[in-house]
């Protein structure tokens, strides 16, 4: 009776695996973002983790997806709507599914594509408007913002860094972080000048035109408050909280 219910464990398992491979896989060949929206909302375990503009209308996002107890799928994307012009497929499945173990053993099958000429356009279009070099590794890594949060209302990392950098009026670093490809560490960039004018310094043309770009970015960004559960939020409100429009 055992064997039997491990064998048709093992049959559904092997059935959903391969439906699910099917649905998402097929809606990313197809290139439309409006295609993955739609086959994304078909799963009740689906978390839009977030979006986030990188340049002119082209975004980054990802999406997580819990099939069953032991397997999970992520996807990331860069796009300009409606065409989907890279993607990062990670299927990551617990091979020792039924016992279970100590030493439980995992299978990642991972896809790619990418197309080259519209991501070059989008990297070109982001040096020209920064002013620096595009850094592929700032891309889907949401870096807590925060000045204070938790029992003991302790800042985030990232905002311990702001504040010695503005203490030390380190303009190289603050300028460097304008530029960044990672969204919330140009807001951090941003709330140091504008900590820094509060002091007295005096923005110049081309620190208003790059801080002026990154407020009118579009997006959700990695913010948590009080004691709260860290999440997505919309970036006006966190641009509206911390003051960063004048």
């Amino acid at each position: 009776m055992k064997n039997t219910f491990v064998f048709i464990f093992l049959l559904i398992s092997i059935f959903v695996k391969g439906q699910s491979d099917s649905l998402l896989l097929e809606a990313l060949r197809s290139k439309s973002k409006e295609n993955l929206d739609k086959i994304a909302l078909k799963y009740n375990e689906f978390s839009p983790e977030y979006f986030r503009e990188i340049i002119d209308n082209y975004f980054e996002a990802e999406y997580s997806f819990t099939l069953s107890f032991h397997r999970t799928v992520s996807i990331k994307i860069i796009y300009k709507d409606p065409l989907v012009l890279s993607y990062k497929y990670s299927d990551e499945d617990l091979i020792d599914s039924v016992n279970l173990n100590l030493e439980s053993v995992f299978e990642t099958k991972v896809f790619y594509y990418e197309n080259a000429p519209q991501i070059k356009l989008m990297k070109n279009k982001f040096i020209s408007a920064f002013g620096k070099e595009f850094d592929y590794s700032g891309l889907f890594s949401p870096k807590l913002i925060s000045d204070g949060y938790g029992i003991g209302g302790d800042p985030a990392e990232g905002e311990k860094e702001l504040r010695e950098l503005v203490a030390k009026e380190n303009m190289h670093t603050l300028d460097d972080m304008l530029g960044s490809t990672t969204f919330e560490v140009q807001l951090y960039g941003v709330k140091g000048f504008r900590e820094l004018q509060d002091k007295g310094y005096k923005l110049n043309s081309e620190e208003k035109r790059i801080i002026d770009l990154i407020l009118n970015k579009k997006g959700k960004v990695y913010h948590v408050l009080g004691c709260s559960k860290p999440g997505y939020e919309n970036v006006g409100e966190i641009i509206k909280l911390y003051e960063l429009k004048r």
